[in-house]
């Protein structure tokens, strides 16, 4: 539910989002994940955001699996 949440997200007019929702993919990382924030890096024009989607695309491609939520319930 989040992955097409943050991936739109990345065209967002604010750096400030586009660098949150590139970290928040990374953390998540799988396929999708991975494959929103590799787009962006093509066409990312801010140096700061473009370095953010860089971290993301690392730090999901070092991660074992995506990351799970639990809702805690049971």
């Amino acid at each position: 539910v989040a992955i097409p949440v943050l991936t739109r997200g990345l065209s967002d007019t604010e750096p400030l989002v586009r660098g949150a929702c590139a970290w928040a993919l990374g953390r998540i990382g799988g396929v999708a994940a991975n494959a929103a924030v590799g787009e962006r890096i093509k066409v990312e024009r801010d140096e700061g955001v473009k370095a953010e989607l860089e971290a993301a695309s690392s730090y999901a491609a070092s991660s074992q699996s995506p990351v799970r939520c639990s809702s805690g319930a049971g």
